[in-house]
């Protein structure tokens, strides 16, 4: 016999259940109900006003039943959870995450350990939704990053230190135009001219060994010598711009059909109570 679900089950067969049942998984006599729950979960006002922007579905709605959300079929970029100025900290990252950074590593000194707590703290901040995650990525970048000429020991501590104490002033904007522009300094300078069987060869030797970060940044490299394939390239084999020719390997999304049976969830009267990350 089905037991009814935990909200109409009475507080005999709950008590019942509890002291029968040591194990989490339920049975055909009476389900723990306090492991095992139908769970609709409370979602967050920004992800309610997101799902009011596309088509519902049948399976959305399944989804948002069991999970309390659905696949948000956009890049999330408008969602900011609360935090006042995410819009600036995910332009700051946008701007900042295309350049190769090559980063000095933190002195073993009292200025390393507070380059250290102040990146804790950064993320901490992440946990405690004081800022989202953009914020503490950008750290090491905008304090870390080497310029593109030589310093000796005392010019790099004396840089280190005057960047993290503009950061710690919250002095960001300038922190990140600065690193923008030493990033396109040094992808700029000193660029060696690659013929195309080099270049062909060299991502080659890249994908190979895994480097697959390494071989799409040699792809898109800036550099006039180094330009490999840009969206406006034509491609060969079709004669079609390459963006065109990417974009027609990745289909537009597909809803499944769940109300003709195509991909059909299974029907759970019981499923266990998740814990909130």
């Amino acid at each position: 016999m089905t037991p009814p679900p935990p909200s109409t089950q009475s507080s005999t067969t709950s008590s019942t259940s509890k002291s029968t049942h040591t194990s989490p998984i339920p049975d055909d006599d009476a389900p723990p109900t306090l492991y095992y729950t139908i769970t609709n979960p409370p979602q967050h006002s920004d992800t309610t006003n997101d799902l009011r922007t596309q088509t519902s579905h049948a399976i959305d709605n399944e989804l948002i039943r069991l999970y309390g959300d659905t696949v948000h079929r956009n890049l999330g970029t408008h969602l900011h959870a609360d935090i006042d100025d995410d819009g600036m900290w995910y332009s700051l990252w946008f701007h900042l995450v295309s350049y190769n950074h090559p980063l000095f590593r933190p002195p073993q000194s009292k200025l390393g350990r507070d380059i250290v707590k102040t990146l804790s703290d950064e993320f901490q901040g992440v946990r405690d939704r004081k800022w989202n995650s953009e914020r503490a990525l950008l750290f090491p970048i905008m304090v870390l990053r080497k310029p593109h000429r030589k310093l000796t020991s005392q010019e790099i501590k004396h840089r280190l230190r005057f960047r993290l104490d503009q950061w710690k002033k919250g002095d960001f904007i300038a922190l990140a135009s600065d690193t923008v522009n030493e990033a396109f300094y040094f992808s700029h300078s000193n660029s060696p001219t690659i013929d195309m069987d080099d270049k062909i060869q060299v991502f080659n030797t890249l994908v190979y060994h895994g480097k697959l970060r390494e071989a799409l940044r040699f792809l898109t490299n800036d550099h006039d010598e180094n330009i490999l394939l840009q969206p406006s390239t034509i491609d060969s084999k079709t004669g079609k711009p390459v963006i065109d020719v990417l974009k027609s390997k990745h289909p537009p999304l597909r809803i499944p059909d769940i109300q003709n049976n195509e991909y059909k969830l299974d029907d759970f009267e019981y499923v266990p109570q998740p814990l909130a990350l």
